[in-house]
C-alpha cells in the first residue's frame, strides 16, 4: 500500500513586520533601505536593477528612454510585473 504525499504549500511571501511598504505602488514606510527588502523574492521585484524603475506603478526615470526600452524593460519587466499582480491577487507567489 502506497501513502500519499501531502502536496507542498505553495510558497509565500510575507513582509517583516516593522514595513508597511506597498510593493505595488511604491509607497508607505519602509524598514529596509529603498524598497530592497531581503525577504522580497526576485519574481516579485518590479523595479529595473540598473534605474530603478517601477514597471508595475510606471514610475521613476528610465535611462534606457521613455518609455524604457532596455533588455529588461522587454524581457524580464512583464513576467515580474504579471507574477506581483498575481500575487496581490492570490496572496500566492506563482510556481
Amino acid at each position: 500500500m502506497r501513502r500519499r504525499r501531502r502536496p507542498k504549500p505553495l510558497p509565500t511571501f510575507q513582509q517583516c513586520e516593522a514595513c508597511d511598504h506597498d510593493f505595488a505602488s511604491g509607497e508607505g514606510a519602509r524598514a529596509c533601505n529603498y524598497a530592497e527588502c531581503p525577504y522580497l523574492p526576485e519574481t516579485l521585484d518590479v523595479r529595473c536593477p540598473d534605474c530603478l524603475y517601477n514597471f508595475y506603478a510606471d514610475d521613476g526615470n528610465p535611462a534606457c528612454g521613455d518609455p524604457p526600452d532596455c533588455a529588461f524593460a522587454r524581457e524580464v519587466a512583464p513576467a515580474r510585473v504579471a507574477a506581483l499582480k498575481q500575487w496581490l491577487e492570490t496572496g500566492q507567489l506563482p510556481v
